[in-house]
């Protein structure tokens, strides 16, 4: 089975991303926050991490970068979820180290698609 990590500050994110992905038949777990984030794909090693670029205290942005310096889980792809909508903000994410990007507000199908993109 399919093992997807969601990283959010936000629960109802979380849960809307969760249910959609756990209908679809993907085995779910989420992080409340960067760092709880950083612990569970160490520990999960998921086949694929959803995370929110916008959080208090770690950005997704540091958790990109510290995911992709370390030899465990610099392969894993992650989809980063973003309300990011300049040229400028996309660029960042990719130079982070993100594999794709999937903006706010979250559509069922964009979500399915881009997630399917990613995995083998």
């Amino acid at each position: 089975m399919t093992t997807v990590l969601i990283v959010d500050d936000e629960e109802v994110i979380r849960l809307l991303i969760s249910d959609i992905l756990s209908d679809e038949g993907f085995k779910v777990h989420t992080a409340n926050d960067g760092k709880q984030g950083l612990e569970a794909a160490q520990t999960l090693r998921p086949d694929l991490i959803l995370l929110d670029m916008a959080m208090p205290q770690m950005t997704g942005f540091e958790v990109v970068r510290r995911l992709k310096r370390d030899e465990a889980t610099r392969r894993i792809p992650i989809l980063a979820v973003t309300a990011a909508d300049t040229q400028a903000d996309l660029d960042e994410l990719y130079e982070s180290g993100c594999d794709r990007h999937l903006s706010k507000p979250i559509r069922p199908d964009m979500l399915l698609e881009k997630v399917k993109e990613l995995l083998p």
